[in-house]
């Protein structure tokens, strides 16, 4: 994808305008095209801005899950002794609700 600054449009549109004011009609029509290729190109960034939002949501949703199954591994590895059953069924709740 080509990438168009707005700085170099500016300075087309300027001498696409001439000193009098007056466009010529080639540079208007490569103005034109110009703009056209820019509005392509923001659909297609916003698109793309989307898909990454959609995306990092999943990921956060993963992590959560992640953090919630490590804390009922967490509390399934510690010996029988030295275990708080109240916690490990509150993580194992929570860990099911999330499925």
């Amino acid at each position: 994808m080509r990438q168009v600054s707005v700085s170099a449009l500016r300075g087309r549109l300027s001498t696409a305008l001439g000193r009098q004011g007056n466009p010529r009609p080639d540079q208007v029509a490569a103005l034109r095209e110009e703009i056209a290729l820019l509005r392509k190109q923001t659909k297609s960034l916003r698109a793309q801005v989307s898909e990454l939002q959609t995306e990092v949501q999943e990921c956060r949703r993963m992590n959560r899950r992640i953090a919630e199954l490590t804390d009922v591994v967490e509390e399934l590895l510690v010996p029988a002794a030295n275990r708080n059953e109240t916690v490990l069924q509150e993580r194992l709740e929570l860990y099911q609700k999330s499925l």
